[in-house]
């Protein structure tokens, strides 16, 4: 486990950190995704104007109603969360089939959670600028890597056993009865 571990982390540094963190075209598109997923979002709820436009210094800024509000770079993508989240699932134990869905799952769901932190960075840069840097640098980061924290300790306790359904073991999850099972594990 600790080796696999070791080597997650060194493709993570030499294959991410030295090669991909330079926006590649990977990046490039799924900034672009979140980029165009946001403005359909302000759209169709909100009512806005809202539309991601290409510069140089800013690759996916978005504009509502004509003033430019946010730009999705490369670390704001949440790659970097996704691999941490994948690495957790792929060292610990477990069947190789309810591995692939869980990570599939925990990925969406990460996705999902960082689509809506764009979105709400997006409104709190409307109407509280004051807000932006704290929750950007902050308060989205703790809840993002809290969800990340809370999948892995589900996978540690239901995942991996093939007794306890997805159903069940969330159940039991979400009412804190995994606390117990977590202790007996360790």
């Amino acid at each position: 486990m600790l080796l696999a571990a070791v080597l997650l982390y060194c493709l993570w540094h030499f294959g991410y950190e030295m090669y991909l963190a330079k926006e590649t075209r990977f990046d490039w598109i799924l900034n672009r995704v979140l980029g165009m997923q946001t403005a359909t979002w302000f759209t169709v709820f909100g009512a806005y104007d809202a539309r991601v436009v290409n510069y140089s210094i800013y690759p996916h800024l978005m504009y509502l109603n004509g003033l430019p509000i946010i730009s999705i770079d490369t670390p704001c993508n949440g790659f970097p969360m996704m691999y941490l989240f994948l690495s957790f699932i792929v060292v610990y134990p477990g069947p190789w089939k309810r591995k692939l869905a869980f990570i599939l799952t925990g990925v969406a769901i990460i996705y999902i959670l960082n689509l809506f932190r764009i979105i709400a960075l997006s409104y709190i840069s409307i109407y509280m600028k004051d807000y932006f840097y704290f929750n950007h640098k902050y308060a989205f980061q703790i809840i993002v890597y809290t969800v990340i924290i809370l999948l892995w300790m589900y996978w540690i306790v239901y995942g991996r056993d093939r007794s306890i359904g997805w159903a069940k073991g969330f159940m039991d999850f979400i009412r804190f009865k995994f606390v117990s099972r977590l202790l007996q594990i360790i």
